[in-house]
């Protein structure tokens, strides 16, 4: 048994990190990553129901943006808040289908609408379960509940996908450096625009960002997969 035990491990762990299929490194890398940001959510939302340091922390940071805030910054900002909201982002969302449909890169419809939808539905739900008021000194009302942020969510899963898409697509490392350069300051903006308007709080956004990049691992993580079957000839619906 010990003898089998030694010769099992080493095979484990080749097969864990192997490069030449999905289920190898990169699989491996996507579920630690899952598991971590899982993790960092659920301590972001034990933070919140025990009330400890985040709600100082979380006024300490909108106070400070109210001493800030300009009438000039807070036009920026809504048109950057615009970007992510429920309207535009569907409108968005159908475009980049119609637009993988043309293209016949349908491999990416399903996990789109995986990381999409699982981000938006899981929102709205923690939105309800955990029913956090908003900040009082926002520049504009909001109608639904403050944790998590559906703007930093829908940021993730939605700009996070199309330039995760186009990263694929692009053959050299600068192409690919600003793509995830230009996606990167998108979100993060969306996040400090939600923020700087005073209609969230900082763990609001973290807690969106996190919410979003646990579907978009999961997105991404079956796009690849069906990538990967792909190449191998398996008929992909």
């Amino acid at each position: 048994m010990k003898k089998k035990h030694q010769k099992l491990s080493p095979y484990l762990l080749r097969k864990r990190l192997a490069r030449d299929n999905f289920f190898g490194l990169t699989f491996t890398v996507l579920v630690l990553i899952f598991a971590y940001i899982f993790v960092l959510f659920g301590a972001v939302i034990g933070n919140f129901l025990s009330l400890d340091n985040l709600f100082l922390f979380d006024q300490t940071v909108n106070n400070f943006i109210l001493q800030v805030r300009t009438p000039g910054l807070v036009h920026f900002f809504l048109l950057v808040t615009s970007l992510a909201l429920p309207q535009f982002a569907i409108g968005l969302s159908i475009a980049f289908l119609a637009f993988l449909s043309l293209k016949k890169k349908r491999v990416f419809l399903m996990p789109f609408l995986v990381s999409f939808l699982g981000g938006v539905l899981t929102n709205l739900l923690s939105k309800i379960s955990l029913q956090r008021g908003r900040p009082l000194n926002a520049i504009y009302a909001e109608s639904t509940y403050s944790f998590p942020s559906g703007h930093s969510t829908l940021a993730i899963v939605l700009y996070g996908f199309i330039f995760y898409y186009f990263w694929k697509r692009r053959k050299t490392r600068t192409g690919k450096i600003v793509v995830l350069a230009l996606g990167l300051v998108l979100i993060l903006g969306i996040g400090f625009s939600r923020i700087y308007l005073g209609v969230h709080y900082f763990s609001d956004v973290l807690g969106g960002y996190l919410l979003g990049l646990i579907w978009l691992c999961a997105g991404i993580g079956l796009a690849e997969w069906r990538l990967e079957e792909r190449t191998k000839g398996a008929v992909i619906i």
